[in-house]
């Protein structure tokens, strides 16, 4: 089945297109051109609208944008790494769906034990600093995971994702207080949405983009290093995903079959590298993002509220 086969069965999808096509095709071209022309006049609208869908007037508080605009970017690198680290403990480290379940009990123990301290930390330190530390945290954890190996990597990925699933857990925690807080009483409801939103659209783009950029990596790696003598049937089903590379090798005689998995192993590895630095990249630019605008929030509050304590910052 060949290229265009599959995305019109798939569903068309820019990002995902350009990273199949190894190329920014026309067609994606003009998708992303449409899609950011749509959202422009949408949020036009928005504006001019007495009870719009999206308030977009609550972005004028820093402390709503920097709330929002950490929930959405922790998701994006969260959502992101996530896709990755089921493939690699079952695909390239060989363990069964049970013991990679039990492997990642260590993340969801860090998430947990930080979302309850979350509340000790904000009266202690104050949002600002909570959101720019956790997002520092699962930034190390992203590019730790980054240095992941093909071999003997089990360890170095549950303690590099328990540091994200720690660093991350507090800010998703906090987002939504802060944002309802931030917002005027009336307008509460809608700013409580726009956090949910925006941290569904940030898992959403964090599988779209994170996804893509591993996807065009280990396609790129695959096409390189595959056997000139495999049908290009085989070839196209063996640079889709490890998985169905894995799948196609059970069908090659022994020699060639190892050959081809530790390509596409190796290959997905590399890919899973680039984009946990990407995803490393988004958190370091939140580690600083936030912060400021919290505290640049907090201070007009304090200017127009002396009497605000540091549970409001």
């Amino acid at each position: 089945m060949g290229q265009s086969q599959r995305v019109h069965h798939s569903g068309f999808s820019p990002i995902k297109t350009t990273a199949e096509e190894l190329a920014l095709t026309p067609a994606a071209a003009i998708g992303l051109v449409v899609g950011v022309i749509a959202g422009t006049m949408f949020l036009i609208r928005q504006r001019r609208l007495q009870s719009p869908l999206v308030d977009v007037g609550l972005f004028a508080n820093p402390r709503f944008s920097g709330a929002v605009l950490g929930a959405g970017l922790a998701m994006f690198s969260l959502v992101g790494v996530m896709f990755y680290s089921a493939q690699y403990l079952q695909l390239v480290a060989g363990l069964s769906p049970l013991v990679a379940a039990v492997a990642m009990l260590p993340i969801m123990i860090a998430v947990g034990g930080m979302s309850v301290l979350a509340s000790v930390l904000v009266p202690r330190f104050g949002y600002p600093i909570v959101f720019g530390a956790g997002a520092a945290v699962a930034a190390a954890g992203m590019f730790a995971f980054s240095r992941v190996p093909v071999d003997d990597g089990l360890i170095v990925a549950i303690i590099a994702s328990a540091f994200i699933g720690a660093g991350i857990a507090p800010m998703m925690t906090l987002a939504t207080d802060v944002v309802v807080g931030a917002a005027p009483p009336n307008r509460s409801g809608a700013a409580s949405a726009l956090s949910e939103t925006a941290a569904e659209l940030g898992a959403a783009l964090g599988i779209a983009v994170l996804g893509s950029i591993g996807t065009a990596l280990y396609r790129s790696r695959v096409l390189d290093g595959i056997p000139a003598e495999l049908p290009p049937e085989a070839t196209e089903v063996v640079s889709s995903s490890l998985g169905a590379a894995i799948s196609a090798a059970e069908q090659l005689p022994s020699e060639a079959a190892t050959h081809l998995t530790d390509l596409a192993r190796h290959a997905f590895t590399a890919g899973l590298g680039a984009a946990t630095i990407a995803g490393g990249l988004v958190l370091v630019a939140t580690a600083i993002a936030c912060p400021l605008l919290l505290h640049r929030g907090s201070a007009l509050a304090d200017s127009a509220n002396p009497a605000t304590d540091i549970e409001e910052r």
